[in-house]
Formats: structure tokens, sequence, C-alpha cells
């Protein structure tokens, strides 16, 4: 439970003003993440590497943490895009793979 309750605060903090599609592609790239030897295997670990994530505080917003906690534990084993990497527009150093909401999403490619 630990594993989804950090993968939460990821979307919750990235993304919960986005529609449920930017939601579970953020939730994505975190687990995406764990399962590559590149980095941590446990999420909490991932989303607590600097300069990667939003910083990480208490949910105020109790409607917008029960979704991400659903997104979170939805997406654990049903990831919605094969992206590593997400940034608002501008990031190019990736190879770009989609746009959802407000996010680009880039793949372990450099350009």
């Amino acid at each position: 439970m630990l594993e989804i309750i950090c993968v939460a605060l990821a979307v919750y903090f990235e993304s919960r003003g986005e529609e449920l599609q930017g939601q579970r592609a953020v939730a994505s790239v975190v687990w995406n993440r764990t399962d590559d030897p590149r980095w941590p295997s446990s999420s909490c670990e991932v989303v607590k590497q600097p300069n990667q994530f939003a910083t990480l505080f208490e949910p105020t917003d109790w409607r917008s943490w029960q979704t991400a906690v659903l997104v979170a534990a939805e997406t654990r084993n049903n990831r919605t895009t094969p992206a590593f990497f997400f940034a608002t527009p501008g990031l190019h150093n990736y190879k770009y793979l989609e746009t959802i909401g407000n996010h680009e999403f880039f793949g372990l490619e450099e350009k």
C-alpha cells in the first residue's frame, strides 16, 4: 500500500487539476521507472529523487487525493504510456512520445 501512496502523492502534486488521462500518464511514469534498473525499484524512492517530481507535502483536497490513490492503484499493472519523463512543454533532451493534458511525455532515448 505504501508504494501506491507514494505514486498517489506524485499524481496529486503533479497533475491533480488534469483529466484522468493526464493523471494516469503521470502515475505510469513513476511505475515505469520502478521497473527499470536505472531507477530505484521503490516508487517512494523514485518520487523522492531530487528535481524529478513536485515537492511532496500533505494533500489538502480530499476528493483530489482519493482520485490520485485510485489512479495510482489502477495504473500499477495497467500503464497508459511507456514514458519515463514528463514536463511542461519545453523539455527536448529526450525522444518526444506524446502530449497528455498539461505535460509532454518522453522516452529514454536522447535526441
